[in-house]
């Protein structure tokens, strides 16, 4: 089932129930004062509750039917917490994406269970997106029991060596830019060695030199270029250049690789960023 909820307010007692079309099913009770909903692995929501100082968990499943259709169920609270020892102050979906400082680095995990005893593994493929100096990780780890043994890089779209086993714990590491840009995980795929997956094209960076500066020479002038990837080759970031395009002079940048630049300022001329990652250029 594919639910969501509403925290309404905080001076509030309720959650609001919303299907995934934007219709109203109806609203469950919950402890005063929610202010941040979250769905957990088995699609129950999750409220934290500012006044009552209390967790409540919602069952989408129970509670009396609603909504224009007449069918679905409005959710029923099945369990509220213990007084968590302070106010739950969130208006977020309770991930952190309302705080002021974000992570630098993040994780995330899963594990796969291919139903086959001794199963080979064969390519795990994602799409993403990661910008400048940033960087999106992937390792796997294969099991045939209950420990997982020692997770290898896995580059996307080729083969990889685990031992064989039925389980494969696969694990997504972030690196967030200098500049602050969040790597993206659009999606993965993971698959046994008997399982094809489509060959996705690695696509050349997207490279931005930023909105267009003139200056008066001598004065100097900072220039803030900017490139982002797919994620999918295997390397130690985007490799930044500029290059001149035009205008008399040779020098035109005191370090051709980093991504802002102040140019030297007895010469004129246009510059354009370049970015390299693995085979492609942009």
């Amino acid at each position: 089932m594919a639910t969501s909820g509403v925290a309404h307010s905080e001076f509030g007692p309720d959650v609001g129930h919303v299907k995934p079309d934007g219709s109203f099913v109806g609203n469950v009770g919950v402890a005063s004062g929610p202010t941040g909903v979250a769905v957990d692995g088995a699609g129950k929501i999750w409220s934290s509750n500012f006044g009552a100082r209390r967790l409540s968990r919602i069952d989408p499943t129970k509670g009396p039917l609603g909504g224009p259709d007449g069918v679905t169920r409005v959710g029923a609270v099945d369990f509220t917490s213990v007084d968590m020892g302070g106010t739950l102050y969130n208006y977020s979906d309770m991930t952190g994406s309302t705080l002021r400082g974000a992570p630098d680095n993040g994780t995330w995990s899963f594990a796969f269970d291919s139903t086959r005893d001794g199963a080979e593994w064969g390519k795990v493929s994602w799409n993403g997106r990661v910008c400048g100096d940033g960087a999106l990780t992937v390792t796997a780890a294969s099991s045939a029991g209950t420990t997982f043994g020692a997770p290898v890089v896995v580059r996307n779209g080729e083969d990889f060596d685990v031992a064989n086993g039925r389980h494969l714990k696969v694990s997504v590491a972030f690196k967030r830019s200098s500049r602050g840009e969040s790597p993206l995980l659009y999606d993965i795929t993971v698959a046994t060695a008997d399982y094809v997956i489509d060959a996705v094209a690695n696509r050349a960076p997207e490279v931005s030199a930023g909105p267009d500066r003139t200056t008066t020479l001598p004065n100097p002038i900072r220039v803030t270029g900017s490139a982002c990837d797919d994620g999918r080759a295997m390397a130690d970031g985007l490799a930044l250049a500029w290059s001149k395009v035009s205008g008399p002079g040779r020098r035109f940048v005191r370090d051709a690789r980093r991504r802002s630049h102040g140019r030297d300022h007895h010469r004129a001329g246009d510059l354009r960023p370049s970015a390299d990652r693995e085979r492609h250029r942009a």
